[in-house]
């Protein structure tokens, strides 16, 4: 299966889907579309993630989930809902301790809405902008549980090291 990230909006529903592997890439490119793109939207929307074919998410990705969920109101977004998710997703969510902070739906029918693929393999692990991310994606995490905490302290130091440079 490709590695493939989509999205597409119809009426009040924008439908992002995962297909394959989500990474931090993928957490870089939805991450300079959509603030921009929701922030000029006019209506409530519905953000749908679909992880039904979604083979793996690392923990950049997880956190910028968490992340969207939370800022959802200040992009103008009525709701995140995880949809579907895969048995690997809900591993890998269960293992940061990040279920119980996701509105997840496992029962979801995705409307039917255009999707169109988003390119995601050329971001950059320089760019202020995507270490920001890194960082706020694995500081979230930090804060669901001790053995995160534990686990991403030292990237957090380097990452903050890098960006106070």
């Amino acid at each position: 299966m490709e590695n493939t990230t989509s999205i597409g909006i119809k009426d009040d529903i924008l439908v992002i889907k995962v297909q394959g592997e989500m990474r931090a890439g993928n957490s870089f490119t939805l991450s300079e579309l959509l603030p921009e793109y929701l922030e000029k939207v006019d209506r409530k929307l519905s953000i749908l993630i679909d992880l039904a074919d979604c083979t793996y998410m690392d923990s950049t990705s997880i956190g910028f989930i968490i992340l969207l969920e939370s800022r959802c109101r200040r992009y103008n977004a009525e709701s995140v809902t995880v949809v579907n998710p895969s048995p690997n997703c809900v591993k890998h969510l269960q293992a940061l301790s990040a279920l119980d902070k996701l509105h997840i739906d496992t029962n979801r029918k995705v409307p039917a809405i255009q999707l169109f693929p988003l390119e995601t393999g050329t971001r950059s692990f320089k760019k202020k902008q995507n270490i920001e991310l890194m960082f706020d994606a694995h500081d979230i995490l930090s804060e669901l549980s001790e053995e995160n905490r534990s686990e991403f302290e030292d990237l957090l130091n380097e990452l903050k090291r890098v960006l106070d440079r």
